[in-house]
């Protein structure tokens, strides 16, 4: 019960998501002809906007999935110990940077947005 929970959280946040990049691909795309497209668009184009992009989406979350299934397999094999114990490791290394990698994607979001 305790992970449908966590499934339902997680898959809400991704619809948001989802939304937001939709809204953001059709403010990029109609800042770059001078036009203010939020003034115009109703609450469902808002929540459908991302389906044009639906496809590609799947695609990417797949390979990214095979991607990742393949790696974690191999480096368990190569170094022998538990999967969780290796993503533990690997998250323990990662977690004390932390403030430094969201600073950097801040930055990194910054920029693309000023230089649209």
């Amino acid at each position: 019960m305790k992970k449908l929970d966590k499934l339902l959280k997680i898959s809400s946040l991704a619809g948001i998501f989802l939304v937001f990049c939709g809204v953001l691909k059709l403010i990029l795309y109609y800042n770059a002809f001078s036009i203010d497209i939020v003034d115009f668009l109703k609450l469902p184009e808002i929540l459908t906007s991302f389906m044009d992009d639906i496809n590609v989406l799947l695609i990417f979350a797949s390979v990214m999935l095979i991607v990742s299934f393949t790696i974690l397999t191999v480096t368990k094999e190569k170094h022998e110990i538990k999967l969780e114990d290796y993503l533990e490791q690997m998250l323990n290394k990662i977690y004390p940077y932390k403030q430094r990698y969201v600073v950097f994607f801040l930055i990194v979001i910054i920029i693309i947005t000023v230089n649209f």
